[in-house]
């Protein structure tokens, strides 16, 4: 039995069962599962792109053995040596893990196109600038792939 003086009046019960609905809520809002598309950008995509889409950018061994190596692309601010070789070829040794952590809706826009099935072209363009980001994926078996990567250059309007 609890003593006298640990014992709450209804007013009290009624604040302690306020701030544990308050907390509980609290917790369920930050811990809201946060996808890596909006409902806008997904609209159109093959639904198992997206679910891909997620995997990739969470887990880097999926990621590894979701990249034909080695990747055809260009590298960051690309000159035209680089396009008069036809090219530049990302290889497994120094892949840098692709995140969307760097990714901000006031900085960026981002962009999908499926112009055929089994392909989905995704364009990251930095706001106000010409420059950007352009990947294109590919659906081989049933498994999909990034095959082609071009780091920050100038995106064509």
């Amino acid at each position: 039995m609890l003593s006298k003086k640990w014992k709450l009046t209804k007013n009290q019960w009624f604040t302690i069962g306020k701030m544990v609905v308050c907390t509980t809520l609290l917790l369920s809002a930050s811990c809201k599962k946060k996808t890596a598309l909006k409902n806008e950008e997904s609209e159109g995509l093959p639904k198992d792109f997206v679910a891909f889409y997620e995997q990739f950018h969470k887990d880097s061994v999926y990621q590894m053995a979701h990249i034909t190596f080695p990747l055809d692309g260009y590298p960051t601010q690309a000159d035209s040596s680089i396009f008069d070789k036809g090219g530049y070829r990302w290889q497994k040794e120094n892949w840098k893990m692709h995140k969307l952590n760097f990714f901000n809706d006031t900085l960026y826009t981002r962009q999908f196109q499926a112009p055929i099935e089994g392909v989905v072209i995704e364009v990251v363009k930095q706001n106000n600038t010409p420059f950007g980001i352009y990947r294109r994926f590919f659906k081989r078996g049933n498994e999909w792939f990034l095959i082609f990567y071009s780091d920050m250059n100038t995106i064509a309007e």
